[in-house]
């Protein structure tokens, strides 16, 4: 490969939150942020900004930047993004919290499907709104979408908005155009605002992904939240894009705030969709190769817990209820017995408690020692 994706990177020497309670020799594999160096192009533009923009003051959005997004919508979603639709903004966590709080009313319902990622959850909780679960269905560890029960949440005029992970974390399903289609027909039948969470949206291993602003009968009714951050590990840099195209929901849900812009968040997106395609497309080949060998281990050694193939993320979500420990002590014992650091599914909602979620975006040879240490564990 032309990129480096096999170098130990010593994270817990920069204060990398992932590490912050791992002892050492212990495997980090539970926050979703890469083990790989980002794209050298990235490196090399955040190294120019410091040269060349000192001092390091309030900053708009330069041209380049609105070009850059566009293209890359245009090019890898096939989504014709117009520049006033976009919202900069520090994180899709933030905008997600913005999107309830500005466009519902305390009380009102928030549909989300479940389990879904833990942010979710406290988007809804912690602006005062209800939250409406709609369970996903799960056969043998394939995920999809109760229709009959989403069009009774859709029904309900108390539920204003659907909260859509996709692709889905932590299941790492990529909805098909068919079943995004029929979400976007009962939403507008019963005018159920879509705020769509596409962060992963780039990274897909099986299948194509669909941008929910590629359907014209819901470009006025949806909220597309878009970043740079997964696709290219920039998580820490807190830049992400908020499509709006109706106008009405978009001065709604900036209200009277200023963002400020960061100039190295910036020239980070700049470089990453202009220069980085080629980097991205690479650390996919690892991320399937990883996975693939996870699927053929636990196929061998530990076929009592089953496990669903990822489509989109890089997030390996596994059923582990066999080892007949409650959540707790099955996270406790992954970490202190198997030196393994990973995210106990019931973060993800009451429908995660027995599972784990594994990040797979690491050095290949790490991941097989990880393996390697659940010989004779179970």
């Amino acid at each position: 490969m032309k990129y480096d994706f096999e170098t130990v990177l010593n994270r817990k020497q920069t204060d990398a939150s992932k590490y912050a309670s791992v002892k050492e020799g212990v495997i980090a594999m539970n926050v979703a942020d890469m083990e790989f160096k980002v794209a050298p192009c990235i490196t090399q533009a955040l190294h120019k900004c410091v040269d060349e923009m000192n001092p390091y003051g309030y900053q708009n959005l330069s041209e380049e930047y609105y070009e850059a997004v566009i293209s890359w919508m245009k090019r890898r979603h096939h989504f014709d993004v117009k520049k006033e639709w976009i919202c900069f903004s520090g994180g899709v966590v933030n905008a997600l919290n913005q999107s309830v709080k500005r466009l519902t009313q305390p009380n009102d319902g928030v549909i989300i499907f479940t389990p879904v990622y833990g942010p979710f959850y406290r988007a809804v909780k912690n602006n005062d709104r209800q939250c409406a679960e709609c369970a996903l269905i799960n056969d043998h560890e394939f995920y999809s979408i109760d229709f009959e029960d989403f069009e009774r949440k859709c029904a309900d005029p108390n539920n204003k908005m659907l909260l859509l992970c996709s692709p889905h974390n932590p299941v790492g399903k990529v909805f098909t155009k068919e079943e995004l289609t029929r979400i976007c027909e009962i939403c507008l039948k019963h005018n159920v605002l879509i705020v769509a969470d596409e962060i992963h949206h780039d990274i897909i291993l099986t299948g194509s992904h669909t941008c929910i602003g590629t359907f014209p009968e819901v470009l006025d009714h949806c909220i597309i939240c878009t970043a740079p951050s997964k696709t290219f590990n920039l998580a820490g840099l807190a830049v992400s894009n908020i499509i709006i195209p109706n106008e009405e929901i978009r001065k709604a849900y900036m209200g009277d705030d200023h963002v400020n812009v960061n100039p190295f968040s910036m020239k980070a997106c700049i470089a990453a969709y202009n220069e980085a395609e080629e980097w991205l497309e690479e650390m996919i080949q690892v991320v399937a190769h990883n996975a693939q060998l996870a699927y053929d281990f636990f196929d061998e050694h530990f076929p009592q817990f089953p496990y669903t193939k990822i489509e989109g993320t890089y997030l390996w979500w596994v059923n582990m209820k066999a080892a007949n420990k409650d959540h707790e002590a099955l996270c406790n014992y992954l970490k202190e017995e198997c030196d393994w650091y990973i995210n106990d599914g019931a973060m993800f909602g009451t429908a995660g408690k027995g599972y784990i979620r594994v990040n797979l975006a690491l050095p290949t040879h790490v991941f097989e020692q990880a393996l390697q240490r659940l010989i004779n564990k179970f």
